[in-house]
């Protein structure tokens, strides 16, 4: 199973949940950051043996029920754009199957210092993209537009003109 958190058309983590692998998939330890904080980018897996599997009889269901956390700065919300944060579950094999609950989308403390600086550039360069994209736009629909209006008599569009070029 792979997991992807994305936002400003970037995918921001990927984490591979191993069925029945290694009892701790990826590093038991918290990720620190360079100035001895808890890294909430980097994404942690915590696997816990007390969970039970839960399955219905005639169900297919793994082993061992993982819990996992993953984190993901997303800044303002900018209910104008409405650019959300997508999340997806993806499996790999054709023969694959995965049980997903309980899942939770919590909202932790406010960004600060270099996460709020970090946060704030990957906004600017999305928003500065858009707008170029949008621009560019905007110059071909407009070309296509007047294409289209010098083939006819009227704004209606339901006569054409006698000589079009």
């Amino acid at each position: 199973l792979e997991i992807y958190l994305i936002r400003y058309n970037a995918k921001h983590e990927t984490v591979n949940v191993p069925g029945t692998g290694s009892l701790w998939p990826l590093s038991a330890q918290s990720p620190i950051g360079k100035c001895g904080e808890p890294n909430r980018c980097a994404p942690h897996l915590e696997w816990n043996p007390d969970l039970d599997c839960s399955c219905r009889d005639g169900e297919k269901c793994a082993h061992h029920s993982h819990h996992f956390s993953l984190d993901i700065d997303v800044g303002c919300t900018d209910l104008n754009e409405d650019l959300g944060v997508w999340v997806i579950f993806k499996i790999k094999t054709q023969d694959g199957h995965a049980r997903l609950g309980n899942l939770e989308f919590l909202e932790e403390k406010p960004l600060v210092g270099e996460a709020l600086a970090r946060v704030k550039r990957a906004e600017k360069k999305w928003r500065d993209k858009r707008e170029k994209l949008e621009w560019e736009t905007n110059i071909v629909y407009k070309e296509a537009k007047e294409s289209v209006d010098a083939l006819f008599v009227n704004s209606q569009y339901d006569q054409l003109q006698a000589d079009t070029n």
